[in-house]
């Protein structure tokens, strides 16, 4: 019984150790939540252009480095985290919206639709990180 342990614990510690070596290597990093309720009112002069389908605003003051919202259709709004999912902690790594009306990443060039938040084209390999929104009348809620 002993030595059926030993030869156990001999296979088990080298495939973790294994695994916590190479555990590091991904593609994307991880965004950090950070917990926010934030609101804008759709009519107001700030944010009456993202009533336009198609159209995209910034806010600065919620999400880990700013949220992307924008309008797919009339009444219809999706929110995105601005950090870029290939390197969400590399300084200047925060998606902005294109000529093309797409987001891009202007350290890694990574390129996504801000219709959904896929990638277009680039190294990375995950979506934009999605937040939740809710219209209620004109005020516009943007949450996780």
């Amino acid at each position: 019984m002993k030595h059926n342990a030993t030869n156990i614990l001999k296979l088990l510690i080298p495939t973790l150790l294994f695994f916590v070596m190479f555990s590091g290597c991904k593609e994307d990093d991880y965004i950090p939540e950070v917990l926010f309720n934030y609101y804008i009112d759709v009519n107001s002069v700030e944010y009456n252009s993202v009533k336009i389908p198609g159209n995209s605003v910034y806010l600065n003051v919620a999400g880990y480095s700013g949220v992307i919202i924008h309008c797919n259709y009339t009444d219809e709004y999706v929110a995105f985290e601005r950090a870029c999912p290939y390197h969400p902690e590399e300084a200047g790594a925060v998606v902005e919206i294109d000529e093309s009306m797409n987001g891009t990443c202007p350290v890694c060039e990574s390129q996504f639709s801000l219709y959904d938040g896929s990638v277009i084209f680039g190294p990375a390999a995950r979506p934009l990180k999605w937040y939740n929104t809710d219209l209620q009348g004109s005020i516009l809620y943007v949450y996780n």
